[in-house]
């Protein structure tokens, strides 16, 4: 062989090797999400190493979950974004439990200096759960500080626990939400485990209100609403991806509230594997 072909051939079969792992996950391409409740101790430890291996796995669109005082994880807001961006992610949505009225606008400042496009809030009141009118505090609630949102560039959510679809005397609390809150400046995170949980059936409110659901978080939960390894579970991801666009979903984020068995960092790896091999 004459070296200019033996330099040719010998190219093209490291291109061909250093392409490999792009064409093994061709069918896997989609952005896979993280809510980083997930791995809330290794955060509360190690954030930048917890970063890194997140990058490692294949994670890229990060939902933090650890605000507080200004603070995300003890970083301040700009610098924790530099973290993420450095590892070729983005912060997609903020989890900020906001409990002070007065601090709705200090909340979403630090939201937006990550460069966020959400800000989520993750559970009610518990006065909010109390009746129909405390349901309807909430949605007020929802409104004003979507309306703040709005007005800072970003959009404000909510995520749903088992309550929000579980009656309330006659009524669904989620009914009540959808109703009182206005469209254009409140959209709903749905926990498809929870949601589950409740009896409910995920696809039967993407049709009841579409594109109401711009964000998901998808785990996966057991016959005793247990969390459990995607695929391991009863939940039809399948089914459910297939009506992403009806619900609204722009982006989604895996959860795992509790590691049983397995290491956490097993979990991560084991559910990127599920949604790459058998959703995308």
């Amino acid at each position: 062989m004459r070296r200019r072909d033996f330099i040719r051939n010998t190219a093209l079969a490291a291109s061909a090797v250093s392409m490999f792992p792009l064409m093994a996950h061709a069918k896997g391409c989609q952005k896979i999400g993280l809510n980083l409740w997930t791995v809330r101790d290794m955060m509360n430890k190690d954030v930048a190493g917890t970063l890194d291996l997140l990058a490692e796995i294949g994670y890229k669109w990060i939902e933090p979950a650890g605000y507080n005082n200004g603070l995300f994880y003890g970083t301040k807001p700009s610098k924790f974004k530099q973290l993420v961006d450095d590892r070729g992610m983005e912060i997609i949505s903020n989890h900020t439990n906001i409990t002070d009225d007065n601090k709705i606008d200090e909340t979403l400042d630090a939201v937006v200096e990550t460069g966020a496009k959400y800000a989520v809030l993750p559970l009610l009141r518990d006065e909010w759960e109390a009746n129909l009118d405390g349901l309807k505090k909430a949605a007020e609630f929802l409104n004003i500080a979507g309306e703040k949102a709005r007005e800072k560039g970003i959009k404000f959510g909510f995520h749903n626990h088992t309550f929000e679809f579980s009656k309330l005397g006659n009524t669904l609390p989620i009914d009540v939400l959808m109703a009182e809150t206005d469209p254009k400046l409140v959209t709903f995170e749905m926990d498809l485990a929870w949601t589950t949980a409740a009896g409910k059936d995920p696809i039967e409110f993407f049709k009841k209100y579409p594109g109401r659901f711009e964000l998901w978080h998808v785990k996966d939960t057991n016959k005793e609403n247990k969390d459990e390894i995607l695929g391991l579970g009863r939940i039809d991801f399948k089914a459910i991806f297939e009506e992403k666009k009806l619900s609204g979903m722009k982006y989604f984020f895996v959860e795992k509230d509790y590691a049983r068995n397995k290491s956490v960092e097993e979990i991560l790896k084991i559910n990127m594997e599920y949604l790459r091999n058998n959703i995308f």
